[in-house]
């Protein structure tokens, strides 16, 4: 089964437990990790997440919709 990537791009405020709250929703759909970038300037967030898997689940709307869920809370 052929795997695709997907880059996960945050950008907001600040905030403790954002990057955990991302990472917990990755972990539950077992998508590989592949790179991590993430700089604060001035309390301003820029989190890049590169994941793959298979097309269903990296790039499926289950994994889309509960990301959403997890950072807009922040």
């Amino acid at each position: 089964m052929p795997k695709v990537s997907v880059l996960i791009t945050v950008t907001g405020p600040d905030q403790p437990g954002v990057t955990s709250a991302l990472f917990e929703v990755l972990s539950r759909h077992k998508v590989e990790l592949l790179n991590v970038e993430q700089v604060v300037i001035r309390s301003r967030l820029t989190l890049g997440v590169l994941v793959a898997g298979p097309d269903e689940v990296a790039g499926g709307a289950a994994l889309h919709d509960e990301v959403l869920v997890a950072v807009q809370g922040f």
